[in-house]
């Protein structure tokens, strides 16, 4: 009898002490830990790619970018303690299923860390460790050391895939931190769950209780050491800096014109005599046709490609996105008293400053449309306050008038006070502006070398530089001098003339004309007739025939301050043709000794000028003689 007893083989995977509680009890908390990772998982998705869902799949298997956007682990130290919170999570859940129910309450698990938190490589490496964690080999008296052994390939995945390349050894060994400790933050969890369990008889309750004790300590973690505004401003506003926006950097159309002329549309397009027939004659008619739809902000319908014409489609897009800081939306879910306490917070309120700042200096940008006509190269301009986004930057002025970005809205401020004749307004704005730069001039002097040099660095509080600065303070200088004693007087002509010549753009395709008007309507003996014939002589394209403009100009008017800038331009325009035009060796070293000596006797004349600095600059950097 016994050799025909048949023995029964043991099924691979076998079931956890868990499921012996009954079906509905088991289904309920099973149900209720798959929303806690669920919410676990929209959680690591919004704070590491701003959606409540990855928007990516499959998601990213190297996790060096994780670790610095859009928080910055060495910006943001607290990074690491809830992105290792959150992973003890992630790990611990699936594979403590596996462990006390069995093997397939895990795989809803393991396809929500894949999809949701967008993180197919974690899963794979999860899921081999739930499948061993259901096997009867591991199926021994120690779970905790039986959970440890299941979560080595999650161990390995970190470490094959968790550094950062291309860097220092501190910074290399740093990036492993939030990976490691989400590591032990699941075994932490694990420990926690199987000691109680080993008590309570492992009760279903334990995984969605305390997975969700540990979520909730995260997100109080989170909005102590981080906060969602400053999520908000590193997802919308940080790396949306209008001056390095690769649509806003000079962009030649010349391909494009070239395929146009090229085009077999050509002759239906441009028929004779609405257009000329000769290449080169048709060619700058269709660069005058294009900036005169750009003073519409359109493109002509028959210009395409190149690339210029994103620009309006990304200025678009860019004010989206510092709206979703500056003025976000109540989503349908979000209560109306959580959504006023965010719009609220001191985090949001900081970084208010910087988003109204880049959202004026964007509606700021502007092409200029004589350099496309000139050198066929859209190049974009944001020194000139057009009157149209001053709202913006009264806004910026009024709401934050300490932060340094509302330097520069007194600036434009001024520009338009000292347009409707405020000269007083205007120079208190100036004072104001000027004494704020010095100001955060002497702290900037004042940062120690430790905390410019150190690893973990401190996201800055201010976009303005200390090169910002200096740029704003030449502004405010220029403006003083024009609304000074010297070049004002109490005829009302001479005022209303000032007022014009500040609010003039030197960008705008009539500006030429718009000068020749003022120095008609002032006279050669004005007090403002310096400056308007220097802005004129400026706008001569030899740089050579400039050169030389500009000692006359110094010459005839001395002393004055469009004499003296006069002095200053004339030494640079002859650093410039030493730098830049083809001339032979000798004729090299002539401009080059003649713009020394400029700058040299220029310090010696004006000391006191508000050019003085910018002189000593160019100077301390030419070769000597």
């Amino acid at each position: 009898m016994a050799e025909n007893e048949k023995t029964i083989p043991k099924s691979l995977m076998t079931a956890g002490p868990t499921l012996h509680y009954s079906h509905a009890n088991v289904s309920g908390c099973y149900f209720l830990a798959v929303c806690v990772y669920y919410f676990t998982a929209v959680f690591w998705s919004k704070l590491l790619t701003g959606k409540l869902v990855c928007p990516v799949f499959p998601g990213p298997i190297y996790l060096e970018k994780l670790i610095f956007s859009p928080l910055s682990i060495f910006e943001y130290p607290a990074q690491i303690f809830v992105m290792g919170l959150l992973l003890g999570i992630l790990i611990a859940v699936p594979i403590l299923a596996s462990q006390l129910m069995s093997f397939k309450y895990s795989l809803l698990f393991i396809i929500t860390l894949a999809f949701v938190a967008g993180l197919p490589g974690l899963a794979i490496a999860v899921l081999l460790g739930a499948f061993a964690a259901a096997v009867r080999p591991l199926r021994f008296r120690s779970r905790i050391i039986a959970f440890v052994l299941c979560t080595s390939p999650t161990l390995i995945y970190f470490g094959l895939f968790g550094g950062a390349k291309n860097t220092d050894s501190l910074k290399w060994a740093m990036s492993y931190a939030p990976w490691f400790d989400g590591f032990l933050n699941a075994m932490a969890l694990a420990g926690l769950v199987l000691l109680i369990g080993h008590f309570t008889r492992y009760r279903p309750s334990l995984i969605w209780t305390t997975s969700f004790a540990v979520l909730t300590i995260t997100v109080f973690v989170f909005q102590d050491g981080i906060n969602l505004s400053e999520l908000d401003y590193q997802l919308y506003i940080a790396n949306n800096n209008p001056e390095t926006v690769k649509e806003f950097q000079n962009i030649s159309i010349a391909d494009g014109l070239d395929n146009v002329l090229k085009s077999p549309k050509r002759n239906s397009y441009f028929q004779p005599p609405f257009y000329p027939v000769e290449t080169i004659a048709l060619r700058g008619v269709l660069k005058r046709e294009i900036q005169n739809r750009l003073l519409l902000d359109r493109w002509p319908e028959w210009f395409h490609g190149s690339g210029a014409t994103a620009y309006q489609g990304r200025r678009r897009q860019l004010l989206r996105q510092y709206d979703k800081f500056i003025s976000p939306d109540k989503q349908w879910w979000k209560p109306e008293i959580l959504h006023s306490t965010l719009l609220k917070s001191r985090a949001r309120i900081r970084r208010m400053p910087i988003a109204l700042y880049y959202k004026a200096m964007l509606s700021e940008l502007s092409p200029e449309l004589n350099v496309l006509v000139e050198k066929e190269v859209l190049h974009f301009y944001d020194d000139y306050p057009h009157r149209e986004n001053l709202p913006i930057w009264h806004r910026l002025f009024s709401e934050f008038p300490d932060s340094p970005e509302s330097i520069e809205a007194r600036w434009r401020r001024a520009i338009h006070l000292a347009g409707m004749e405020e000269f007083t307004h205007a120079q208190e704005m100036t004072d104001q502006g000027l004494a704020m730069i010095e100001k955060q001039l002497e702290k900037i002097a004042g940062m120690s070398l430790n905390e410019a040099e150190s690893i973990i660095r401190k996201p800055s509080k201010t976009v303005i530089t200390e090169y910002d600065l200096k740029r704003l303070k030449r502004k405010f200088q220029y403006l003083q001098s024009l609304i000074s004693n010297g070049n004002l007087s109490s005829d009302k002509l001479n005022r209303r003339l000032t007022a014009e010549f500040i609010l003039l753009n030197p960008h705008d395709v009539y500006y030429k004309k718009q000068l020749d008007y003022l120095l008609e309507q002032a006279g050669p003996n004005s007090p403002l007739a310096d400056n308007i014939i220097l802005a004129q002589t400026m706008l001569i394209s030899d740089v050579i025939q400039r050169a030389e403009q500009l000692g006359k100009v110094a010459k005839n008017f001395p002393g004055t301050d469009g004499g003296v800038h006069a002095k200053f331009e004339q030494a640079s325009v002859k650093l410039t043709i030493w730098k830049e035009q083809q001339l032979s060796d000798g004729e090299k070293e002539k401009y080059l000794a003649e713009a020394q000596s400029g700058l040299q006797i220029f310090l010696k004349d004006y000391p006191n000028s508000y050019l003085a600095e910018m002189a000593q600059e160019k100077l301390s950097v030419l070769p000597s003689k």
